[in-house]
């Protein structure tokens, strides 16, 4: 039973230690956003180096930020890429050219994806 108590205790102590290390996390990811550029964006991943993931998570995030022309650019070069992310790409882009009060495209980015991906989750 001690030994439990143990194992018990060390995750707890991990679980303790674990928020000291979100400010280092946070403080990372803030700085990203410099290596991250649009100009990467219209590079493809071959050349950049930078996986295709990666670049969809900047695309979320301005759309978090609010960032809706950034988030068109950056979803658009992922759907052009037909990459594996480029039918979430064209739910986001059609999500932020709605926020834009670009109807007309977001509803042609949905027709998209609802042609070019008939069995995707983000239909």
């Amino acid at each position: 039973m001690t030994g439990n108590r143990r194992g018990h205790s060390a995750a707890f102590s991990i679980l303790l230690a674990t928020p000291l290390i979100w400010p280092a996390l946070a403080g990372a990811y803030q700085a990203m956003p410099g290596a991250m550029t649009l100009a990467a964006v219209d590079a493809s991943a071959e050349k950049t180096g930078i996986p295709d993931g990666m670049v969809f998570a900047e695309g979320t995030r301005a759309i978090n930020e609010g960032r809706w022309t950034d988030a068109v650019a950056i979803f658009s070069k992922i759907a052009e890429n037909k990459s594996d992310h480029a039918d979430g790409a064209l739910y986001w882009k059609a999500y932020a050219e709605d926020k834009l009060g670009h109807s007309a495209a977001a509803l042609d980015s949905c027709a998209a994806l609802l042609a070019d991906y008939p069995k995707s989750s983000w239909r």
